[in-house]
């Protein structure tokens, strides 16, 4: 497709037709590339007015055209890239002007005769059924995907060789005429049996694309003439009607029921009848096709017989088994009154040209309908009559439950949406979700899940192939504790958790409880590279989890020992160094972080030393709300003890304190000189060592860590394997936002100093995946630090980074257009 309007000039140019310069208009062939008369192309004003509107290439009469005659594949090639690009419009105008001197090519259909091969012996069994056409013959057409034309082709000239002609201008006609069809046909009922006009539309510009009653309606104005449909009749639909049924039947689509048998599967004809009895028979008969004609035949020892005076004579020779119908039929009876009877008959083998009987089933009812009803007799409590759930219903179900809603929500849905196609109650869709869910872990090759320890020996089959779980530690009477985390996540932690990062982080730690039988600690960072979208905030992402069960000291050892090793690469943890870790004041974890990581700075949570203070003033002391107001707004107030940045001012107000709480509340005293020493080694001290640290630093990373877990799990308790995947897609999909932040999309925006790692979509489309990790690993180093000092070319002296130019103070435009002014004071 050109990607500019069509060359259209006045211009002195040699023409390619007659060779001849004149002062007329040319227009330019984008085919060979010569330019032509527009007389010489019969071009009127009107066509090359709508030239030079259109975006796609003008051709040529010599370049459409093959041996004299318009090249009508060529033209559904460009149609058909046209509909692809979303140009169809435009690409059948340009079509109208290549084709302006082609007329439709004809002939008389009454004048065609059909030998007899060419008769559709399946056509003609259904016009027979449909009372037939008089004097019309079905004939048979290749089956490419372009039946309707190759039809109309076979009427017009006797062969195929319309078809695409036939298909070009019809596409042309849906589209000229794209507004009048829906309307025209509006009370026709077309739209009922068809699919959406446009897409019929576009359809119609791919070659062996379906064809509807849209297609059919504009094939008959091109050719002028009436086209007469015949349908064969239709199965009444995949389900048996509800009601009373006795003595009838039903014609039933058995397609699914067709692949689910060819899987290995049971066929399923559910009704509203109640329960059948499970001793069911079946009788298989076969049929040659011979003539048009069904002969009836038996099998026996893998040889075709036929009765002979009441003998099995076996057929010589034996007819081929590509010619054998094999019929079905499957009979059972109610249970609670066996002289009603079914009858399901279909088709299992069948020859290629009747292969769309097989997708066909018969359902029979013979018999009196029963009155009386009757539970399932496996039902223990009996409060109504069963009735089987439809397959339909039962599909529905299971795509709720896959897309992850809760069995309550599930049945409320179905019900309010239709409460005769419902499941049966709660506790179906309960037992819905579990053989789903059981039917997962067989596949996935783990079949038990009934205690704990199952849940572990499935861990422990999945540590070497899962990416997320990186290590089980088992210890002598203890349950085994999991270390999950992704190598990209520990590569984080070196970037953005120490402080001499460009936007250092604070590495979170905290546990969370509720998500199942074990505990979970998790690590959590902020991504200062990124911005949430909405908010100014940087994301929270989750670095790594830790699954034990209990707090002890050499839990969470054995867990920042495994980091310690991951993370350090030099012996007594020099590399890291600088990290900080924010935590709460639970001793065992913040002994078991300064054993793994003595260097580092743990700063300690300012709102749970305050829920601390406020508790032991409360259930210890029993003090009012006024004084526990007062002493809460003394040490973390806004000019309280934890407010300070100088060890100096710090303890004189530590000194205050001790004196005022000793002489008018001494039970607090002693806890308070505790509470003061936490404050001084676990917030005073790290924000000294780290000025970027705020005032009352607060584990809010975590804590919000931990509400989206919970909503993730939907605040319900996990199995341990469940829990783990749940977690392995949360950090997946926070590395899948990190990337799509590159090039706009998502949740997040990159950070402004990171503006020039961005790339428009359509670039990283086009990018290799080496390329792609490329520029994922620039974003995640982030950019580097500006250098304060200045070194002379040899190395041998370093300056303090200066201005290049020394302006005036306030000043803002460049040296050269500033002007040099004088206020004149007696002006006022």
């Amino acid at each position: 497709m050109a990607r500019k309007s069509t060359r259209v000039n006045k211009r002195k140019w040699p023409c390619g037709t007659c060779g001849l310069q004149c002062n007329d208009n040319t227009v330019l062939c984008e085919g060979c590339g010569v330019w032509h008369h527009a007389k010489c192309e019969r071009l009127s004003q009107n066509h090359l007015s709508t030239l030079k509107r259109l975006m796609e290439d003008y051709l040529c009469s010599s370049c459409t055209h093959v041996r004299g005659s318009y090249n009508f594949s060529a033209a559904l090639d460009r149609l058909e890239i046209a509909s692809k690009l979303g140009m169809l419009e435009s690409a059948v105008k340009m079509e109208q002007i290549l084709m302006r001197n082609t007329p439709p090519r004809t002939t008389n259909a009454e004048e065609l005769q059909f030998g007899t091969s060419r008769l559709d012996i399946v056509a003609q069994d259904i016009l027979r059924k449909a009372g037939g056409i008089p004097g019309r013959m079905p004939a048979t057409v290749p089956a490419n995907g372009n039946c309707l034309f190759n039809a109309l082709s076979v009427a017009i000239a006797g062969n195929i060789s319309l078809a695409t002609e036939l298909r070009v201008r019809t596409c042309i006609e849906m589209v000229e005429n794209r507004n009048d069809y829906p309307k025209k046909h509006k009370q026709s009922g077309i739209d009922l049996v068809s699919p959406d006009y446009k897409e019929a539309m576009y359809e119609c510009a791919v070659n062996c694309k379906f064809s509807s009653a849209w297609t059919l309606s504009a094939a008959s104005v091109i050719l002028n003439t009436r086209i007469v449909s015949v349908f064969p009749p239709c199965p009444s639909g995949k389900e048996v009607p509800r009601g009373i049924k006795e003595n009838v039947l039903f014609v039933l689509n058995n397609e699914e029921n067709a692949s689910r048998q060819a899987r290995g599967g049971r066929a399923f004809y559910a009704d509203d009848c109640g329960t059948w009895s499970s001793k069911a028979s079946c009788k298989t008969h076969h049929y040659i096709v011979e003539e048009n004609n069904l002969d009836y035949v038996d099998k026996k020892d893998g040889q075709y017989v036929k009765y002979n005076k009441s003998k099995r004579v076996p057929i010589e020779p034996q007819p081929d088994s590509a010619n054998i119908i094999v019929f079905k039929r499957y009979y059972i009876s109610l249970k609670r009154n066996p002289s009603f009877k079914k009858r399901i008959s279909t088709v299992t083998e069948c020859p290629e040209e009747l292969l769309h009987i097989k997708n066909i089933a018969v359902a029979e009812y013979i018999g009196d309908f029963p009155q009386n009803n009757i539970p399932h007799g496996n039902s223990k409590n009996i409060t109504g009559d069963y009735v089987r759930t439809s397959c339909a219903v039962k599909r529905k179900l299971d795509d709720m439950i896959e897309a992850k809603n809760t069995p309550r929500e599930v049945y409320e849905d179905m019900v309010l949406n239709s409460s005769d196609c419902a499941p049966r109650d709660l506790k179906q869709v309960q037992n819905a979700k579990y053989t789903l869910g059981r039917i997962k872990r067989i596949d996935n090759g783990h079949i038990y899940r009934n205690n704990q320890a199952d849940e572990v020996q499935t861990l422990l089959s999945d540590i070497h192939k899962h990416p997320f779980i990186q290590e089980i530690i088992q210890t002598k009477g203890k349950p085994p504790c999991v270390v999950l985390y992704l190598e990209d996540n520990l590569k984080d932690i070196r970037q953005f958790c120490t402080s001499s990062a460009r936007n250092p982080s604070v590495l979170g730690i905290d546990r969370t409880f509720n998500l199942g039988a074990c505990f979970a600690t998790t690590l959590v960072y902020q991504h200062n590279n990124l911005i949430r979208k909405g908010a100014s905030n940087p994301p929270i992402m989750l670095a790594a989890i830790y699954l034990h069960w209990d707090g002890l000291y050499t839990t969470y050892h054995r867990f920042f020992s495994h980091l310690q090793s991951k993370l350090n690469v030099d012996i007594g943890g020099t590399q890291l160094s600088k990290i900080v870790i924010g935590s709460d004041e639970e001793a065992a974890l913040t002994k078991a972080i300064k054993q793994c990581f003595p260097s580092s700075a743990n700063i300690l949570c300012s709102r749970h030393l305050e829920e601390n203070v406020r508790r032991y003033l409360t259930n210890n002391i029993g003090v009012s709300d006024k004084v526990r107001k007062q002493v809460v707004s003394d040490i973390f107030g806004k000019h309280g003890l934890t407010s300070f940045n100088e060890v100096k001012k710090f303890e004189l107000k530590l000194m205050k304190l001790s004196d005022k709480y000793l002489k008018y509340l001494p039970s607090f005293e002693e806890y308070f000189r505790k509470t003061a020493q936490k404050i001084r080694s676990g917030v005073l001290q790290p924000r000294i060592e780290n000025k970027w640290l705020p005032i009352n630093w607060k584990n809010n990373s975590c804590e919000s860590m931990n509400h989206i877990i919970k909503l993730s799990a939907n605040w319900k308790t996990m199995k341990l394997p469940d829990l783990i995947e749940r977690l392995y897609k949360i950090v997946k999909l926070q590395q899948a936002e990190c990337r799509r932040a590159l090039y706009g999309q998502g949740n997040y925006e990159l950070a402004p100093w990171m503006s020039k790692c961005k790339i428009q979509y359509v670039h990283w489309t086009q990018k290799t995946k080496e390329e792609k990790e490329a520029l994922f690993a620039k974003l995640m180093k982030g950019m580097p630090a500006k250098k304060k000092t200045v070194s002379s070319t040899d190395g041998r002296l370093t300056i303090p980074k200066t201005c290049k130019t020394a302006k005036k103070p306030g000043q803002r435009k460049r040296v050269k257009s500033l002007k040099t002014m004088t206020r004149n004071r007696n002006i006022k």
